[in-house]
C-alpha cells in the first residue's frame, strides 16, 4: 500500500500584466492564507498532470502555458510527503 502524498503547486507569472497569481484561501484548514495554485495528486497522476488538473479546478480553465520551470521538490524526512513547485 502506498501511503505517499504527492502535491504540486505553481507560481504563475503572466506576460500580459507582468503580475504573479496567488490564491486567497477563504475556507478549510488554510483559511485566510494566500498561496500557490495547486493541490494533491490523484491516483497515478504525475506531479505535472495533477498540477494541470488542479489549475483547471481552481481557476476555472487551463491557460496556455508558455514555459514551465521545475523550481523545487521537497520530500519530508519520512519520505511520505512530496511537494513539487513549478
Amino acid at each position: 500500500m502506498n501511503n505517499r502524498i504527492t502535491c504540486s503547486g505553481a507560481l504563475f507569472y503572466t506576460l500580459d500584466t507582468n503580475r504573479f497569481l496567488f490564491l486567497h484561501r477563504a475556507q478549510g484548514k488554510r483559511n485566510n492564507l494566500w498561496g500557490l495554485v495547486g493541490g494533491t495528486n490523484e491516483g497515478a497522476e504525475t506531479p505535472f498532470e495533477g498540477l494541470k488538473r488542479e489549475i483547471e479546478e481552481e481557476i476555472g480553465f487551463l491557460p496556455a502555458i508558455k514555459k514551465t520551470l521545475p523550481l523545487e521538490s521537497f520530500i519530508s524526512p519520512d519520505s511520505r510527503f512530496y511537494f513539487h513547485t513549478y
